[in-house]
């Protein structure tokens, strides 16, 4: 699919793969996080033209992931990502968010960012904002919910 659409980067979000090592696939090269082959992982995957300007990995856990491209001079991050689930309790979404936070904070300001991934988010939670609904929930009609939007 890559080769078809012209995909040069892609991100993948709950990848079931162990361990943490860089795979290739038909000249891809999948840079796979730290799962346990069971749930959470995500992966970088990158083309062939592109692979060849991976200068670095941070696998953080199994939830993010950061590779730094240097192409012509230029940094490009690549952050994947995949937030906790709503089911989660808070501690585990506070330590992502925290650990999410701190891998941005860290880079540097003159990097191209990309930020990509599964946020598993709902946008607005106050009242006078939203009414009761987050933008991913409830069951009325995106008219209904946001007062004609």
């Amino acid at each position: 699919m890559m080769m078809r659409r012209r995909i040069e980067v892609l991100c993948l979000q709950e990848i079931r793969w162990r361990g943490n090592k860089s795979r290739f696939v038909n000249g891809y090269q999948i840079v796979c996080g730290e799962g346990d082959g069971l749930r959470n992982g995500v992966a970088v995957v990158l083309s062939p033209r592109i692979s060849k300007y991976l200068v670095e990995v941070k696998r953080v856990n199994e939830r993010l992931k950061k590779v730094i491209l240097d192409i012509e001079g230029e940094s490009i991050c690549i952050i994947s990502a995949y937030a906790p689930q709503t089911g989660l309790d808070k501690r585990t979404k506070e330590e992502f968010y925290a650990k999410a936070s701190e891998m941005v904070e860290r880079l540097n300001p003159e990097d191209t960012v990309v930020l990509a991934g599964d946020w598993n988010g709902h946008v607005g939670k106050a009242p006078e904002i939203f009414g009761d609904y987050s933008v991913h929930g409830g069951k009325e009609r995106r008219e209904d919910r946001y007062g004609g939007v």
